[in-house]
């Protein structure tokens, strides 16, 4: 019986060490995975070597506070965005729409992989000359904790 007792102890640390060292499951780890997968998706549909000269505006479903905190970690790694709300005051020149539809977390027990769909659109007074020749495009983008950090893979699911 007490060998029962040691294994479940030591179980329940295993779990409570493995979701510290995953990706946590915070409200912060949640916004820093959704702003690498907004990333994924903008380099997505942006040649590689462009440089974004103007602000991305992002909607996330999900609460105000938590859309913020996505652009904030978005800043955090150096990408002009402006919350949905805010786009037509600070983010009037924003070259693309990113909207987060929904995200899941994959690994429920230790928040290291997340899956994210969305799109990215270009705003609605420049779709007829937005020179890649479309203007929505829905992605799917796979999240997963690596090394103290969120690796991203984004995937086209079509474009308008």
């Amino acid at each position: 019986m007490r060998v029962g007792r040691i294994l479940a102890l030591l179980s329940g640390i295993a779990l409570v060490a493995g979701c510290a060292h995953a990706g946590a499951g915070t409200e912060a780890d949640t916004e820093a995975a959704l702003a690498e997968g907004v990333r994924a998706a903008v380099r997505l549909y942006l040649p590689p070597e462009e440089a974004l000269a103007a602000p991305i505006c992002v909607e996330v479903a999900s609460t105000s506070d938590f859309e913020v905190g996505v652009v904030a970690a978005l800043r955090d790694k150096g990408m002009f965005a402006v919350a949905m709300p805010d786009c037509s005051r600070t983010g009037k020149d924003a070259v693309l729409l990113v909207r987060v539809l929904s995200y899941d977390w994959v690994d429920w027990l230790t928040h290291g992989k997340l899956v994210m769909q969305g799109t990215v659109e270009t705003r609605p007074d420049e779709r007829a000359n937005f020179r890649l020749s479309w203007w929505r495009a829905n992605f799917r983008a796979s999240l997963g904790f690596h090394d103290g950090q969120w690796v991203a893979a984004a995937d086209d699911l079509g474009r308008i």
